[in-house]
């Protein structure tokens, strides 16, 4: 979906894991409306057994730059 690294999906898992929360993308309001929608429309994990659902999202302004690989 964001089309990043194992490794870079597994510092996000790890951080929602620990903090309940993480920044998956820094970008413009439009794109950023597009991810949330996409996360929102996954649905849930079939591998994880007690799964209700896809997992929540929300936007957020930036308080620094976007990422740097933002022009895809």
């Amino acid at each position: 979906m964001f089309a990043c690294s194992i490794e870079k999906g597994f510092l996000i898992a790890s951080a929602v894991d620990s903090q309940g929360r993480a920044v998956c993308l820094t970008t413009h309001k439009e794109h950023a409306e597009l991810k949330r929608d996409q996360i929102l429309a996954f649905g849930k994990d079939p591998l994880i057994a007690g799964c209700k659902g896809s997992m929540s999202a929300i936007i957020e302004p930036a308080e620094f730059g976007g990422d740097e690989d933002d022009e895809r």
